[in-house]
């Protein structure tokens, strides 16, 4: 049975610019909900890019975001063609590398008493926002790159994190409501995806690779490869996130990859391979999976080959890059496939697989 996994919005109001508040008691909060209707809906249901404006003191955003501290925002969003919902919401700045090293930092959108609901499980707490690193054309591509790299893994297996394309806008309060348009995306919660997956999110947990689900290794994996990402680790847990699906007690835990723009496919500047590993550049593909007998690989290299015509057209089709950088991924997934289809691919596998 197909599961519907929407968000309830609480309104209070039908005219433009109506308040959307709710009774939390986080101080960082105003307003009440009365009498709202529900109006359901589902961020992930569609690729049409979302807007979203956030309004807050961006000095004090820079001065935070490495001490872990809430910063108070406005959140606003369009419902449709003649309404915008606006939310008084905390932010936090998030991420190991871009938190540093962004001036838009990647950050969580704590959304609780909001009205987003994920069936049972209530008020989702949280959302992760992947932000433009920079502002510049160069950052714009890498953040597009990264969104559809997380698409491309969608075509591959439901086991993956939905994403929606935002137009973001900030609103500087501490520079005359300033504004700047960038690029974002949000990324599914872990709790909407594990409901649509009927699993549990495991937490705080390093299992060996005998605990963890094979086939899906095995895609993680090949696709790491293919996206030339070398910054995940399956053994230590590393960019990826652990589901408990149905009878995993017997089959081991599902991974789900998270976090690409240290990938070859994205080519950002900033992405550096560690020392230990054999190679100069992010571009140059390394296999850092689970060791296989060659017949093992072929099947998994035959999934991702089954999806090629869909994964290039995801690539032609987006609107969003110039004609020169999807010329250039396109050339990069192309170098994949025709690695794909050659026999020898299993054996370099084997000898770069931990």
């Amino acid at each position: 049975m197909k599961l519907s996994f929407g968000i309830l919005l609480f309104c209070s109001s039908l005219f433009l610019g109506w308040p959307f508040l709710s009774g939390a008691q986080d101080p960082l909060f105003e307003g009440s909900v009365e009498d709202s209707p529900e109006i359901h809906l589902d961020l992930f249901e569609t690729d049409t890019p979302l807007d979203i404006t956030l309004t807050f003191d961006m000095k004090r955003y820079q001065r935070s975001k490495m001490k872990g501290e809430l910063i108070p925002a406005t959140f606003s969003y369009t419902l449709n063609d003649s309404v915008r919902m606006n939310k008084s919401t905390p932010i936090k700045a998030r991420g190991e590398f871009r938190r540093g090293y962004c001036f838009y930092a990647p950050f969580w959108l704590y959304i609780k008493g909001s009205g987003l609901k994920v069936g049972e499980h209530g008020d989702i707490e949280r959302m992760k926002v992947v932000t433009q690193c920079m502002r510049s054309h160069s950052y714009e591509n890498y953040l597009l790159k990264e969104y559809l790299a997380y698409r491309k893994f969608e075509l591959l297996t439901p086991a993956s994190f939905r994403t929606r394309l935002v137009r973001l806008t900030y609103v500087d309060t501490g520079r005359k409501n300033k504004e700047t348009l960038t690029w974002g995306f949000i990324l599914e919660p872990e709790e909407m995806l594990a409901e649509r997956l009927n699993g549990v999110v495991i937490e705080d947990l390093i299992p060996g690779i005998d605990r963890m689900e094979r086939e899906a290794m095995n895609l993680v994996s090949v696709f790491e490869y293919m996206i030339g990402n070398p910054d995940y680790s399956i053994r230590g847990v590393h960019n990826v996130k652990l589901l408990g699906l149905p009878g995993y007690k017997a089959v081991g835990y599902t991974l789900v990859p998270y976090d690409f723009d240290y990938s070859g496919f994205v080519n950002a500047m900033y992405a550096i391979p560690a020392d230990e590993l054999p190679i100069s550049t992010v571009t140059e593909r390394i296999y850092l999976g689970p060791c296989r007998e060659r017949e093992e690989y072929r099947r998994t290299l035959d999934h991702v080959l089954g999806f090629q015509e869909e994964i290039m057209l995801l690539v032609s089709s987006f609107p969003y890059l110039s004609k020169g950088q999807k010329k250039e991924i396109r050339y990069y997934l192309e170098n994949y496939f025709e690695q794909s289809e050659s026999s020898g691919l299993e054996h370099s596998f084997r000898n770069s697989c931990r």
